[in-house]
């Protein structure tokens, strides 16, 4: 790290001063890229820093196939656009694409690796060459390969099409993803701003669920409403297009008019892509001057707010002494925690479309009676976060469990019962949707399913304890994305949830073609024996294989968003 100062002495000095191509920065380039290879080199000689590069491969390789599906979809748009002189279609694929480049990281953040580099502002670099690389890291986001595929799609269905209109739309398509790619970083880097403050925080996360709720709600109630909504589109598109023509997809558009339409298209843009770089340059520029984004200390709990948790905790009955405050902690973690609130809220949100798909005639519907397994599923999904990382909330506070005479068994159990209470209530809360929107189901199914969950629950409860000792990850709630280390997390909860499924699955096949599902009833029953017994050793262990890797532990849940 020591190169990034690009010298010593008078030269150090100057280097803040120096442009984002000088001798200088192109050192101080280099040695970042070293030291991004070396961290590599490091990080792969662990067992989990092997398996968060397989899970980036892997991730890499979803995205190539996502781009390259994008690519070829935009291609055979524009040229049907274009052979068939469809503006508004061409104007539609542009709008798909500023979706795709805004509204997709948001959606998909999960996969979303956060590069923090605030750390690089404590060596002497200009602030040209740090806006410089904030902008080229962001060329490795999932947006911008996204995007950028559909852009480079959507060029070469239109030149083969029509080659001379390649002379407009080139210049154009690039003024359009500067665009984009300036706007994307500066979201982001103004949504991280607003997440380092709890109150902003609690706000954004609201608005967040609202976005995601209405972009869910929108294609049920669009095509779930006939006449009124069709009614209702026809009398504002006028109004749409003609707001259109000034928005950066309607300006790409308009751009093959030629003349004084393409000078002022090409304006536009440009005056689009400043603003937006603006914006972000006004973000940067604080970051670059000092500004510090931690939260002050707390306010020290009245006695009255002090006894009114003590009598939360006796009232509860359930959950008393160290396992009810630890179960009491897990939920004030979880109120201040928007990413894990929604991935609650999100399997309701799918009940709620598949039952809508199933209420119109006509359309493909989801059987009623596979609703339940399928809210099953999904509801473990929500909980994938918290189970299979439980010690991440805790971060550096790991380290008062094992100076405190509260065995790590019991902080453990305190979790898995929380767990256990929000798993019990999202299923009950999915299955209600489910039955209010698509009725009462086969009761067998609901007791098939009840029997697999008494094997499914121990069992991932047994591999959640496991992988949150051996490959936990801190968990930053004042960042929009993946904190480092959760790739070989996530990579390793989403196998486990396969063999489970698999497993399931497995059951119900070999009793459906025996020719009696109530077979699967006492193979679950024996499987969740097995389960519980499994999980009862490995929580009797926990404390051990804790304290045997007690500093790799800390050191990863120590380590910041980075």
């Amino acid at each position: 790290m020591a190169r990034l100062g690009a010298g010593s002495g008078a030269g150090a000095e100057t280097s803040a001063g120096a442009g984002i191509f000088s001798r200088a920065s192109r050192q101080q380039y280099a040695a970042i890229v070293r030291m991004r290879f070396d961290m590599l080199g490091h990080s792969v000689r662990t067992s989990r820093g092997a398996f968060d590069l397989v899970s980036q491969v892997v991730s890499w390789g979803v995205f190539a196939l996502w781009g390259l599906g994008l690519a070829t979809g935009f291609g055979f748009g524009a040229y049907f656009a274009v052979q068939r002189h469809h503006a508004s279609l061409l104007v539609l694929l542009l709008w798909a694409a500023l979706m795709i480049w805004q509204v997709v990281p948001v959606l998909a953040v999960s996969f979303r690796d956060s590069v923090d580099l605030s750390s690089l502002l404590r060596f002497p670099i200009g602030f040209g060459a740090y806006s410089l690389l904030f902008l080229i890291f962001g060329l490795l986001d999932v947006a911008t390969i996204l995007g950028t595929a559909a852009l480079a799609g959507l060029a070469v269905g239109a030149g083969v099409a029509d080659a001379g209109m390649l002379a407009w739309l080139l210049p154009a398509l690039a003024l359009f993803g500067i665009f984009n790619l300036l706007l994307t970083r500066a979201v982001f880097a103004w949504i991280d701003r607003w997440l380092a403050k709890r109150r902003s925080r609690e706000i954004l996360g609201v608005c967040f669920f609202l976005l995601i709720l209405g972009f869910q709600l929108m294609n049920p109630a669009l095509h779930g409403g006939g006449h009124a909504q069709a009614a209702w589109l026809g009398a504002h598109t006028q109004v749409l297009m003609a707001a259109d023509r000034w928005l950066p997809p309607g300006l790409v558009a308009s751009a093959g008019q030629g003349g004084a339409a393409l000078g002022i298209s090409l304006a536009g843009l440009l005056l689009y892509a400043v603003a937006a770089g603006s914006l972000l340059g006004l973000r940067l520029g604080k970051q670059y001057r000092g500004e510090s984004l931690s939260e002050a200390p707390a306010r020290a709990a009245s006695s009255s707010k002090a006894q009114e948790g003590r009598a939360w905790l006796d009232v509860s009955g359930l959950v008393t002494g160290p396992v009810g405050a630890i179960f009491v902690k897990e939920a004030r973690y979880l109120m201040r925690a928007y990413q894990l609130i929604y991935s609650l809220v999100a399997p309701l949100i799918l009940v709620v479309i598949f039952s809508a798909r199933h209420s119109r005639p006509g359309a493909p519907a989801v059987p009623a009676e596979y609703v339940i397994p399928m809210g099953a599923a999904y509801a473990f999904l929500g909980m994938t976060r918290m189970l299979y990382n439980s010690l991440g909330t805790d971060g550096p506070g790991l380290a008062f469990y094992f100076t405190s005479p509260v065995p790590l068994r019991t902080v453990m159990l305190g979790k898995n019962l929380f767990h256990l209470t929000l798993l019990l209530v999202e299923l009950v809360a999915v299955w209600s949707v489910a039955a209010l929107r698509v009725g009462w189901h086969d009761p067998q199914m609901l007791v098939l399913t009840l029997c697999a969950l008494v094997f499914a629950i121990p069992a991932e409860f047994t591999a959640g304890n496991i992988l949150s000792i051996q490959s936990p990850y801190a968990m930053n709630f004042s960042k929009l994305g993946r904190p480092q280390g959760a790739g070989a997390n996530s990579l390793m909860s989403l196998l486990v949830q396969v063999v489970v499924a698999g497993l399931g699955a497995a059951v119900f096949y070999g009793a459906y073609h025996l020719g009696n599902l109530w077979l699967a009833a006492p193979a679950f029953l024996v499987l969740g024996v097995i389960a519980a017994v499994a999980y009862w050793r490995v929580l009797g262990n926990v404390e051990m294989l804790a304290r045997r890797r007690i500093e790799p532990l800390l050191q990863d849940l120590a380590k910041t968003v980075s």
